[in-house]
């Protein structure tokens, strides 16, 4: 006699196989989602930076190339505010960085009566003073350091350095807003 096993018909899964898959995948789908908020907040991080760099960029450059082309200059309101006559001529000759609560505001004008620095327009958004830092100090009749904090959401990004006139400096504003 032979015996005879009878074949067990498995069509489906057990609950505990069941339940097993589930909390498998669980614990798969949190790394992966983990992995794209971490990489998602990177990224929101990187851009950030990546913006007040650029801010604070374009701001060096444009107190750079105002004072390299002063004829003169004058630092105002314990260094909140930086004037300079350039060489320019005609709308570009006088312009004006002053930092307010909203942020950097700047003026380029021929005027020769100052407007207030009240009515000057916001050029950069997030820019602030270092701490007990003035954002202009004059080195001398022929330069001005600077440093300010081009802030981010993340970390802000700090700027500094001098820059001096190339044009031989007359000690007078020139016409401009006197």
């Amino acid at each position: 006699m032979t015996s005879s096993t009878s074949a067990h018909d498995d069509d489906g899964i057990t609950l505990v196989e069941l339940i097993v898959y589930i909390v498998v995948l669980g614990i798969v789908m949190s790394v992966i989602t983990m992995l794209f908020i971490n990489t998602w907040k990177a990224q929101a991080s990187v851009t950030s930076q990546t913006q007040a760099t650029t801010r604070g960029q374009l701001v060096s450059s444009e107190i750079e190339r105002a004072m390299r082309n002063a004829v003169d200059f004058k630092v105002l309101d314990s260094g909140a505010t930086l004037e300079v006559n350039t060489s320019f001529t005609g709308d570009r000759q006088c312009q004006g960085f002053a930092l307010t609560g909203a942020g950097l505001s700047m003026t380029i004008s021929s005027n020769t009566t100052e407007p207030a620095i009240g009515t000057w327009p916001v050029w950069q958004e997030r820019v602030e003073s270092v701490s007990g830092v003035p954002l202009f100090t004059e080195l001398d009749t022929t330069g001005v350091a600077y440093a300010f904090d081009a802030t981010s959401d993340s970390a802000p990004v700090r700027f500094t350095g001098d820059t001096y006139t190339r044009n031989q400096t007359l000690g007078t504003m020139g016409g401009c807003w006197e």
